[in-house]
């Protein structure tokens, strides 16, 4: 009798032991199990952890279905591959843990409908992860090819106090407004420029081996303005001597922003604490929802830009939301809050003012977030927040402080002018594209999905952010 007959007859016995090649897989604990010898097979068949799982899945009618059944003859090995590798794409790109495959009704949902074989998570996590991430960085090399570049670099600190650092790439040309490609994440001990420099260089390096980095035809560089990332720019200008370093103006247009928030402290008082009110207490938005049924609950302002749209909110439903906290019975400071600031005669006179004077401020911040913009686009939108802030001395000094500071951004903008670079056509004056993918880093990077290796994960959020972002 030959090794795999043998090994064929002692799983016999136990219907979720099956053959995997020349292996033996454990369907119940979804792991390998020893094949040198029939006792091993025996002690695993014995352990309580497979007891406990084979009797769940059997009570589940698991493994009800023959073999036959289970391995589908009707797919070609050429056709389980792409099925495999494409089930893996889909399952990254929608933030659907890969461990899902092994649920029983999605198995037997995908079987029948699909005609496939389902894969085990394992058999995904090991063969299809690395090279679903190996092909999306080749269709990232194969768009940037031979074209000028930008690239865009960030940190930010994660849900576990880790200093995790992102670096995009863009391409610049005449003729296509460029969107940009995550092509490395990772985890830096610091977040200063003798972290963030080597991890831009190290990025660069393995994102187009096996050749070196075309130096000559890297022309952007954003980032946001702190100082170490200015640090970073200068250092980047000796080794890639056409590089201009521009500070993201989104950024710059929102501390302008955070600057019109600070002349309004009891506005700030009123959305935090109307927030805290309707936020605990179910009561009051019942009553919020019966008195203003088609306006939607004050907003929370979390990102850039949203604390003035909120300030606008209010100045539109000042009287009515008045009406409601007077209404309003429970005792709780932030109640006690509101209730002051509703019957003071300044803040009705502050909302107005900042409707009148800023109302469009957060409409252009959120018009320079658009990507595939021109330049010229972007910079006709600078131009008009400009002419805004010659309301206010000391927001036009703040402005002039962001727009002035920015030689990356007044380089660009000569160019435009004079006509003298067409790759700067379509160049970017902001990173949003970096702020989504943190974002995307947020949402998959789950408390349930602690325990994965950082540089597994980078492959996953590549793989996510080049098939989501647009």
């Amino acid at each position: 009798m030959s090794k795999a007959d043998k090994t064929t007859f002692w799983i016999k016995p136990y219907p979720e032991l099956v053959m995997n090649g020349d292996q033996i897989f454990c369907r119940a604990c979804n792991k390998p199990v020893s094949s040198q010898r029939k006792s091993l097979v025996d002690q695993h068949v014995k352990t309580f952890l497979h007891i406990s799982k084979s009797d769940k899945s059997k009570r589940a009618n698991y493994f009800q279905e023959t073999l036959a059944q289970y391995f589908s003859p009707s797919s070609k090995p050429s056709e389980q591959e792409e099925f495999n590798k494409e089930l893996c794409k889909a399952l990254i790109s929608s933030n659907i843990p890969l461990t899902k495959v092994n649920n029983v009704n999605l198995k037997s949902f995908l079987r029948r409908f699909c005609k496939q074989n389902v894969p085990d998570e394992g058999t995904l996590r090991k063969n299809y992860v690395n090279s679903c991430y190996k092909e999306t960085m080749s269709q990232i090399r194969q768009i940037v090819g031979s074209n000028f570049t930008y690239i865009i670099v960030d940190e930010s600190t994660d849900k576990f106090g880790r200093h995790i650092a992102h670096l995009l790439i863009g391409i610049l040309h005449e003729d296509i407004l460029g969107r940009s490609y995550l092509i490395s994440s990772k985890q830096l001990p610091n977040k200063n420029y003798s972290t963030i420099a080597p991890f831009v260089q190290e990025g660069l390096s393995r994102f187009f081996l096996p050749d070196s980095v075309p130096c000559e035809k890297i022309f952007l560089m954003l980032s946001d303005a702190s100082l170490y990332m200015t640090k970073v720019g200068q250092h980047l200008k000796t080794l890639y001597k056409n590089i201009t370093h521009v500070t993201c103006l989104a950024h710059g247009l929102n501390r302008v922003a955070e600057d019109i928030k600070g002349q309004f402290p009891m506005v700030t008082n009123l959305i935090n604490n109307v927030n805290k009110v309707f936020l605990k207490s179910p009561l009051s938005v019942q009553l919020y929802m019966e008195q203003l049924p088609n306006v939607p609950l004050p907003p929370d302002p979390s990102r850039w830009g949203t604390w003035l749209e909120a300030a606008i909110f209010y100045a539109d439903n000042f009287a009515r939301i008045k009406n409601i906290i007077l209404q309003i019975t429970d005792s709780s400071a932030a109640l006690d809050t509101c209730k002051i600031l509703v019957r003071s005669i300044e803040l009705p006179q502050y909302l107005r003012n900042i409707k009148s004077k800023y109302g469009l401020v957060s409409n252009l911040i959120h018009k320079l977030e658009t990507q595939r913009m021109t330049l010229s686009e972007s910079i006709k939108i600078i131009d008009t927040f400009d002419r805004l802030c010659i309301i206010d001395d000391s927001i036009r000094q703040k402005f002039n402080d962001v727009i002035h500071k920015n030689n990356g951004y007044q380089y660009l903008k000569r160019m435009n002018k004079l006509n003298f670079s067409v790759k700067f056509k379509n160049a970017p004056i902001t990173f949003v594209g970096v702020e989504r993918s943190f974002s995307i880093d947020k949402h998959m990077f789950s408390h349930s999905r602690n325990n994965f290796l950082l540089e597994n994960f980078e492959q996953l959020l590549i793989i996510n952010y080049f098939r989501n972002s647009s």
